[in-house]
């Protein structure tokens, strides 16, 4: 089975790499593209980059991996360009999309408008006071880890966020998902606020999954081998 795994804001592809090693060693593909501006692509940050770039990114990868009946793994921001991805790719393509503690958003709206209020403000605050249309790392103890070394770890590796992610409204022909079995995975200790409006959509979604994870919202830094066992679980049963 294909996956890819799809990192949120302040990180890259290295957040996944117990997560995928695990998934490996059970026999899948797995690929952890890091978007451009972020993570090792930092170098590439501009104040021009947005969602259709995420978009762009990850449509890319799955064509030059050549990837097929994929499970598609977004957490968090990344939950925004994977509704982007399969609603340009379709369900013939990315077949599994798994929202981790993850944005969704429906089309004409974009990341600002699915936040609690003052979340939003937050970031736009945050955007406004770096002077380069973009959001600094935060601390990681905001996602809900506690151990001190994972906390390091994430400190050390996080990048600035191009803001356009979280101003762009997103442009979707198709209902979220595009025909593809979508689960949305909440992770619940603690509840990360940002999420909560799309955790709440998503509960009430006819033929969607809801499952709760006892997992801060890195849950991929904190548990992930259990994440490992419970994606590749959830994507066989899809």
């Amino acid at each position: 089975m294909d996956f890819l795994l799809l990192h949120g804001g302040l990180h890259g592809g290295w957040c996944w790499q117990e997560t995928a090693r695990t998934l490996r060693a059970f026999g899948h593909r797995v690929v952890t593209p890091t978007l451009t501006g972020s993570g090792e692509r930092a170098h590439l940050l501009t104040p021009e980059i947005d969602l259709d770039t995420g978009i762009a990114d990850i449509v890319a990868v799955i064509e030059a991996e050549e990837l097929s009946d994929l499970t598609l793994v977004a957490h968090s921001l990344g939950g925004a360009v994977a509704c982007g991805v399969a609603d340009r790719l379709g369900c013939g393509i990315v077949t599994r999309l798994l929202f981790l503690d993850a944005m969704i958003l429906q089309n004409g709206r974009s990341v600002l408008d699915e936040m609690p209020q003052e979340v939003a403000a937050t970031r736009r605050e945050m955007a406004r006071a770096s002077g380069m249309n973009s959001i600094e790392p935060i601390a990681p103890e905001s996602f809900g880890l506690t151990d001190a070394d994972q906390i390091a770890w994430v400190a050390r590796r996080q990048t600035r966020q191009a803001f356009g992610c979280f101003s762009q409204p997103l442009k979707l022909a198709h209902p979220v998902g595009n025909g593809a079995a979508c689960t949305y995975i909440r992770c619940t200790r603690p509840r990360y606020p940002a999420v909560e409006p799309s955790a709440a959509w998503a509960r009430d979604q006819p033929g969607w999954s809801f499952v709760e994870f006892d997992a801060c919202h890195d849950a991929m830094v904190e548990k992930p081998h259990r994440l490992a066992c419970l994606v590749e679980t959830l994507a066989v049963r899809a």
